[in-house]
């Protein structure tokens, strides 16, 4: 039986070429390959190669479940191929709704390393939703003191700023 070894080199370089939902499951292959994955040169270069690729287009539409009829927000990952130019490549990532009193004026304010922040634009007492699109994981995060204060108030909606 031959045993192959690979330059951890060649690995880091085979590595920077995989999807953050890869990487996420190889950090339990090793030690070594977790210390690698989550050390910071390595998330730099991976984050560099990630921006020369093609344009990636987030799309943020709500759909229906067909399983239980709640409503759903499905976030699209668009990204155009250049070798054809008729080819446009799409990973869906399916992410729940904000809340049960959400209306049609979802928004999506601008990411932060990875993260999308999702609230309602007309009902802001809503909790809003922070998700991960490259992994599919998402938190509701809890009213503010703004948000509470203004419900104890007895209003409906709470006006742009």
């Amino acid at each position: 039986m031959k045993i192959l070894l690979i330059n951890n080199d060649v690995l880091e370089e085979i590595m920077l070429k995989l999807p953050v939902r890869s990487l996420g499951r190889f950090q339990i292959v090793s030690k070594h390959w977790r210390c690698t994955i989550k050390s910071r040169s390595f998330m730099e270069r991976h984050m560099l190669h990630e921006k020369t690729l093609e344009p990636k287009i987030l799309c943020l539409y709500k759909g229906e479940n067909s399983c239980d009829g709640n409503n759903i927000i499905t976030l699209t990952t668009l990204r155009l191929d250049w070798s054809c130019s008729t080819t446009c490549l799409a990973e869906e990532v399916l992410v729940p709704l904000i809340g049960p009193q959400s209306k049609e004026k979802i928004r999506g304010c601008s990411s932060w390393d990875g993260f999308l922040c999702i609230f309602d634009i007309e009902i802001l007492t809503t909790p809003i939703l922070v998700t991960n699109p490259a992994t599919g994981q998402s938190q509701i995060l809890s009213l503010s003191l703004i948000q509470q204060q203004y419900l104890d108030s007895s209003h409906t909606k709470m006006p742009l700023p």
